[in-house]
């Protein structure tokens, strides 16, 4: 398993938008992505037209339990973020 991490203090330097068509590419040539979802804007979240606010990425930190790992494609899963999760 390798693992990948896009991430840069700096706002606005297209992380999201790296991460995103890097996975896109890593799924079409047959690998499977997980993308954990950090961003307080949730902007990868809603790219997938996830809105769910439960079972989210931040009940990890909060020791909720569950995560609900939402499935796009046979080989593109998420864990989103709460839209409203760091305000």
């Amino acid at each position: 398993m390798e693992i990948i991490t896009f991430s840069a203090i700096k706002g606005g330097v297209g992380k999201t938008t790296l991460a995103f068509n890097y996975g896109e590419w890593l799924a079409k040539n047959g690998k499977h992505v997980l993308f954990i979802d950090l961003d307080h804007q949730s902007n990868l979240t809603q790219t997938y037209n996830i809105y769910d606010n439960q079972d989210t990425v931040g009940n990890i930190f909060l020791d909720r339990g569950k995560v609900k790992i939402h499935e796009i494609s046979a080989y593109i899963s998420i864990i989103a973020v709460a839209n409203d999760y760091w305000c």
